[in-house]
């Protein structure tokens, strides 16, 4: 069943079991916490997936990946990046 689906993120590293093939629809605060709607096939067997949260002005932990969002929380703006699980 094709739905969406909402994840919680997480200061610094979010480590997620999201369906294979979940694409990313958004990024945005609900009641001043950071979540994530992913549209996913409810039936699809899960993968883990590993998204990094960084300040401005802070550093990346290589590898850096795909850029997802950035959002403001006074005074902090944060970014948000799904990159590869750690081996």
């Amino acid at each position: 069943m094709i739905t969406i689906w909402k994840y919680k993120v997480q200061s610094v590293w979010t480590y997620l079991e999201v369906p294979v093939g979940g694409k990313i629809l958004t990024r945005e605060l609900q009641n001043r916490v950071p979540h994530l709607w992913i549209l996913v096939d409810s039936q699809a067997k899960k993968e883990v997936r590993v998204f990094q949260t960084v300040g401005t002005g802070n550093p990346l932990t290589p590898p850096i990946g795909t850029y997802i969002g950035t959002w403001q929380e006074d005074p902090f703006v944060w970014h948000l990046f799904e990159t590869v699980p750690h081996a």
